[in-house]
């Protein structure tokens, strides 16, 4: 389990190494609607990060999920809620989801 940063910045594109595999990222902020979302190129699209919630809803060895660090259970809405450190973006590997899941995928 690891920490993925988050700048202030509306609009986010970077990779990370999960289990050895290369994952590109696309992180964006709405100010209209305050609201941070993120989607994992090739996998899964704009998908709401809402504190507490495992994000994909696909079979992978890796998923994500959003903690609030200042535990008021709202989900992050201001431009600034990652950067600020009230919010984190969580990496869960695999040993992370066989803990979650009880079982391995590939």
């Amino acid at each position: 389990m690891r920490e993925i940063p988050i700048t202030d910045d509306e609009k986010q594109d970077f990779s990370i190494d999960a289990n050895g595999e290369s994952i590109e990222i696309k992180v964006r902020y709405n100010a209209v609607i305050s609201q941070w979302s993120m989607s994992v190129v090739g996998q899964q699209d704009g998908m709401v990060l809402a504190t507490g919630l495992t994000i994909m809803d696909t079979i992978r060895p890796y998923n994500f999920t959003v903690y609030s660090n200042n535990k008021t259970g709202v989900s992050p809405h201001n431009y600034d809620d990652f950067s600020g450190g009230n919010y984190s973006l969580i990496l869960l590997e695999r040993d992370d989801m066989i803990k979650v899941r009880g079982y391995d995928v590939s």
